[in-house]
């Protein structure tokens, strides 16, 4: 694990990740990686908050091809942010990463992030 962020499992039973440094390609893909390995956790909480997420489609989309997917359980991530370039850039990387038993939202709010996290689905 990078210095450039923490990962820590909460007593509710979230994963956070936590950026100290604007993310580049490498830092974003070990993240996902440390992420994924972390006892198959279904609740993630990416928080970006103090940082500014800049990663254009090609670095999108490499990222995208390290994720493992789980398909006998339903993965939901939260990505927390602060400004409106990381907004923009993690609502792009949703819109092209779409995919089955993996749930993804972006919020500006932790407490709505963890709600959502949270909430049972049917």
């Amino acid at each position: 694990m990078s210095s450039n962020y923490t990962i820590e499992r909460q007593n509710n039973g979230i994963i956070r990740a936590t950026a100290h440094t604007d993310p580049n390609l490498e830092m974003a893909m070990e993240m996902v990686k440390d992420i994924s390995g972390r006892d198959n956790s279904l609740l993630r909480l990416i928080d970006f908050r103090g940082t500014t997420v800049d990663l254009g489609m090609p670095a999108q989309q490499q990222v995208s091809a390290v994720i493992k997917r789980n398909d006998e359980h339903l993965v939901r991530t939260a990505f927390l942010v602060d400004n409106q370039l990381s907004l923009g850039r993690i609502r792009q990387y949703m819109s092209y990463r779409e995919e089955e038993n993996i749930l993804r939202e972006v919020f500006t709010d932790e407490d709505e992030a963890v709600a959502w996290l949270l909430e049972k689905t049917s």
